[in-house]
């Protein structure tokens, strides 16, 4: 296992490698793109912050963002953006989730 927290470009990182995958804890999580379905993220942030991990082809993690807009700019933002993720969902996401949605 390695661990990197020399902060390299300033950008305030804590990298941990191990032979399963990598994490990285604090700095702009956002400069890497985010999976599909993840919730899309503010052109209007100003600060992003938080960790993601690696493992294979599969990424996880969470970010805290901060903006100037006000509130309700925020909600209409995500809310958008939720209904219309949902318009083109086909099926239930999960194998329960399905089977409760057959008649």
């Amino acid at each position: 296992m390695t661990i990197d927290a020399t902060n390299q470009n300033g950008a305030g990182n804590v990298v941990v490698k191990n032979k399963e995958g990598t994490t990285v804890i604090g700095g702009d999580q956002t400069a890497t793109a985010p999976p599909a379905w993840c919730l899309p993220i503010p052109v209007s942030r100003t600060k992003t912050g938080g960790m993601r991990s690696e493992k294979g082809d599969k990424v996880s993690g969470g970010f805290i963002s901060e903006t100037q807009d006000a509130p309700a700019k925020v909600k209409e933002f995500y809310e958008s953006k939720l209904k219309a993720a949902a318009t083109r969902r086909k099926s239930p996401a999960t194998p329960a989730a399905r089977a409760r949605s057959t008649p």
